[in-house]
């Protein structure tokens, strides 16, 4: 029933260092092997800093409205790891390298994660699958949160935003959750995945906390530069489905695969 919290049933989803009040969960994009280490996915803002003001990412300390990086390596992360829970325990495993975050049109970061696909399902933990399809007006979803998972708020997607502007940030292409879902900190990173599939459909962003327009934390639809509305409490996601187009058939992650429209970083390849 839309908007009834439920008892956690679900397994695989990241308790997103929970020092850093983020969610995230490991995802899997069809046709790429069990044999490859696994993703996780989250915001990038949730990598940016810590409340003593450092980021878990060293170079992420300085990606700005509009950066992009990829391929990081560990020796440059400081070693840090994620907590996953398999459904009844949290269980620990190394963050080996950021392969791709950006602040561009997306707020997104993308982490390998130091075992296969395969090492986790052995662990009891399993991907989710990224759905190919973008979403539509009116899907039944579900948002999946690491930091909460005693409960996940159901709803729908009401419409699409052209546009949300969020401070010095721009989003296009975002979607406003139905009230039903009125999500808080701790949610930032959370998966969007249809109620019947359970497949991922996008990737929850924002939240307008106070009523404000076009601040920080209070972000506001821009219809045209005469129309900007603000829904006080509406909560924002992303679609995922562009990923697969920069994704090439060995399964790696491939920023210059004649398709993908995902930012580059300036001076960087991106690619794997």
């Amino acid at each position: 029933m839309s908007g009834v919290a439920k008892v956690f049933e679900y397994n695989s989803i990241l308790g997103a260092l929970p020092e850093y009040r983020c969610s995230g969960a490991v995802v899997k994009f069809e046709g790429v092997s069990s044999s490859r280490k696994a993703w996780l996915m989250s915001n990038a803002h949730c990598y940016k800093e810590r409340a003593e003001g450092r980021g878990i990412f060293r170079p992420l300390e300085i990606l700005k409205p509009g950066g992009t990086r990829t391929n990081l390596w560990s020796e440059a992360l400081r070693k840090p790891r994620a907590v996953l829970f398999d459904g009844r325990e949290y269980k620990s495993f190394l963050l080996r390298r950021l392969i791709y975050a950006t602040l561009d049109k997306y707020d997104i970061a993308v982490i390998e994660i130091d075992a296969t696909y395969e090492e986790l399902r052995h662990q009891g933990i399993n991907a989710y699958i990224v759905s190919r399809e973008k979403y539509h007006a009116g899907q039944l979803v579900e948002v999946l949160s690491g930091k909460y998972k005693s409960e996940y708020p159901s709803c729908h997607i009401e419409e699409e935003i052209p546009l949300l502007r969020e401070g010095n940030y721009e989003w296009p292409e975002m979607y406003r959750l139905s009230p039903e879902c009125q999500l808080r900190d701790g949610y930032s990173g959370s998966i969007v995945v249809d109620s019947e599939s359970r497949q991922v459909v996008g990737l929850f962003s924002t939240w307008n906390e106070e009523g404000e327009k076009c601040t920080l934390e209070n972000p506001c639809e821009v219809w045209s530069e005469e129309d900007r509305r603000v829904k006080e409490k509406a909560s924002y996601g992303f679609s995922l489905h562009k990923f697969y187009y920069c994704i090439d058939k060995k399964g790696r992650f491939d920023l210059n695969q004649p398709s993908c429209e995902l930012p580059k970083p300036r001076d960087e390849e991106g690619k794997e």
